[in-house]
């Protein structure tokens, strides 16, 4: 005999007796008896059931299993699925997925908010119910994250436009294991900032691979970050841009930001800038390394990039702050700007920016390759030690007076280019600030910048623009022998006449002479030597003592700081001797150098 049970709607079989035995675990709607011997009776029983059904909210960012009674049901994108026999009482059980990059926004149990993160269990089921769960990109990275770089990964990867994502304390690439490393592709709009600073928010490539890969046509900003540990290793692209690779974006903007740490095998320790247009405010560059632009490299692609620098540091003097071009022929120890490309450098709100203590073999500070632009502004200054090499074509740009009242330059050109036809200023502002510049000296010879923007070494420039470091440096590299001082004596001051003389008086301190005269016949037979004289102080630079066509007798003393004949700390003596010679005799410890002519 066979029964056939039909629940109304909202009930379901609950069990089946046969003579008042319960069919343990039977619930089928259907019950056959194979073999009736005896009087039988079959009742069956009904109890109230409910649905749950459960989805996605807008069906993105993850799935969601719900388990009942055994059976496992999944939940994707915008579909909806169910439990359509749910014994009142009873609970149905939850768990969430989110897709990388994703993590769980909420969960509603028939409409209302409730409580969790990646699974949930509801209350006893007491009629039909809707479980909702909602996803969200993730925007905050934070230390202590499991695989955080990797999850930054996913996170930039499912990022919409405009999004702003948060980096909270040091998150660091930690190998291969579960993919827990590699470079950041930015292929959209994205803006990614610490959430406190650059002290604590760090990005740490941990050696693995670069940082950053700007794509065609994206925009990024970074800000109150510090980016280290990025490397780009092999030829080419992949060796350029150990921690920022940028080709052809769209813009890339860096605020508040420490670069360092970062190495290619080829171009742009810090950053590899090509035909995308750059700012950089407020930030530091140390200890980055490359063959050619330790710290930054800039080369047009399908434009030519302007990268502007406001304030903010790129070197330094300390331990491991000098960013390096490392290649025997290694450019640009601290920014390579590319043929016809332009680097602004600029105040922020007060401050210039200052570039000191890179090293390259062209270029410490700044390569400005054929026909490349380099713009000063502001209180900007690149230190003396950190010279300006500008290959033929290439200026400073000086279109307003500068802020720093020393050396705001050291300008390098190729050795064919030491001649007066050589224009290394540009600019409105150069008639009035090109003393500011120093030149390297071409061997012996030395050079300034006339007030058209020329190389010249006429003497009265020189002995105009040339400062107390440029003086202590040549007087350090000069060849010993060519030193004066009292252990070899000037036994024929004559040739002296129209020199430029560099000194290291007894006290210390450095000067110049320009020797406008030497007549051996004057004042009875003494002669004289006539003179302007600029004296430095050696501990700061600024100018402690000038004199103007100062005539000294032969048989007369002289000392650079009083300007006469103290009677103590002497540097000179017009000595006159006996077999008619007349000597230039240096006195005590003060040292004399001629500049060649």
């Amino acid at each position: 005999v066979t029964f056939t049970a039909t629940p109304a709607e909202g009930w379901a079989v609950d069990s089946w007796k046969v003579n008042g035995t319960t069919l343990s675990g039977y619930t089928d709607t259907r019950y056959t008896i194979s073999s009736i011997i005896a009087d039988t009776t079959v009742k069956v029983t009904f109890k109230k059931v409910y649905t749950v059904r459960f989805r996605v909210v807008g069906g993105e960012g993850g799935q969601l299993k719900g388990f009942y009674g055994g059976d496992t049901k999944i939940a994707t994108g915008n579909n909806i699925e169910e439990f359509t026999n749910v014994s009142s009482g009873d609970t149905v059980s939850f768990e969430a997925t989110p897709y990388p990059g994703w993590k769980v926004k909420g969960w509603t149990f028939d409409g209302s908010p409730e409580s969790a993160y990646e699974t949930y269990g509801t209350p006893p089921i007491t009629g039909n119910k809707t479980v909702t769960i909602e996803f969200e990109r993730v925007t905050t990275i934070e230390n202590g994250n499991n695989f955080a770089w990797k999850l930054l990964k996913n996170a930039v990867k499912v990022a919409v436009d405009g999004t702003t994502i948060t980096i909270k304390g040091e998150i660091k690439a930690s190998g291969h294991y579960e993919e827990d490393w590699g470079q950041i592709v930015i292929n959209k709009n994205l803006t990614i900032k610490g959430e406190t600073g650059a002290g604590t928010d760090i990005l740490d490539a941990n050696g693995l691979s670069r940082i950053f890969k700007v794509e065609n046509g994206a925009n990024l900003i970074l800000e109150n970050l510090t980016l280290t540990g990025g490397k780009a290793t092999e030829t080419g692209d992949a060796g350029s841009g150990g921690a920022i690779y940028a080709k052809n974006a769209s813009t890339v903007n860096i605020e508040n930001c420490i670069i360092t740490g970062n190495e290619a095998d080829t171009n742009g320790g810090g950053i590899y800038v090509e035909g995308t247009p750059t700012t950089i405010t407020n930030c530091i560059f140390t200890g980055n390394t490359a063959k050619n632009g330790g710290g930054i490299y800039i080369i047009q692609g399908d434009r030519i990039p302007v990268v502007t620098i406001s304030g903010g540091t790129i070197g330094g003097t300390g331990t491991g702050e000098a960013n390096k071009a490392t290649g025997s022929d290694g450019n640009g120890g601290g920014i390579y700007v590319g043929d016809r490309c332009k680097v602004i450098l600029q105040n922020n709100d007060s401050t210039g920016c200052t570039i000191k203590g890179n090293t390259a073999q062209l270029g410490g500070g700044v390569y400005a390759a054929n026909k490349a632009d380099v713009s000063m502004k502001g209180g900007t200054q690149i230190a003396v030690d950190n010279d300006v090499y500008l290959y033929s074509g290439s200026a400073i740009l000086v279109y307003n007076a500068l802020a720093t009242a020393g050396t705001v330059a050291r300008i390098t050109v190729p050795k064919d280019d030491y001649k007066s036809s050589t224009k290394v200023l540009y600019g409105d502002a150069v008639g009035s600030e090109h003393a500011k510049f120093a030149v390297t000296p071409k061997g012996s010879e030395h050079w300034t910048v006339d007030s058209n923007g020329y190389l010249t070494k006429g003497k009265t420039a020189v002995f105009n623009n040339i400062t107390m470091d440029q003086i202590k440096a040549a007087i350090d590299a000069a060849d010993p022998s060519l030193i004066y001082d009292e252990n070899n004596i000037i036994k024929d001051r004559t040739i002296l006449q129209g020199c430029l003389v560099l000194y290291k008086t007894n006290k210390g301190n450095y000067g110049i002479m320009y020797v406008t005269e030497v007549d051996n016949g004057t004042y009875d037979g003494k002669g004289h030597i006539k003179f302007n004289s600029k004296t430095f102080n050696q501990y700061g630079g600024a100018l402690l003592k000038k004199e103007t066509d100062k005539v000294l007798e032969g048989g007369e003393c002289f000392q650079f700081e009083d300007g006469g004949d103290p009677g103590s700390n002497l540097d000179f003596y017009l000595q006159n001797e006996s077999d008619g010679t007349k000597w230039f005799k240096p006195l005590n410890t003060a040292k004399f150098y001629i500049l060649s002519n």
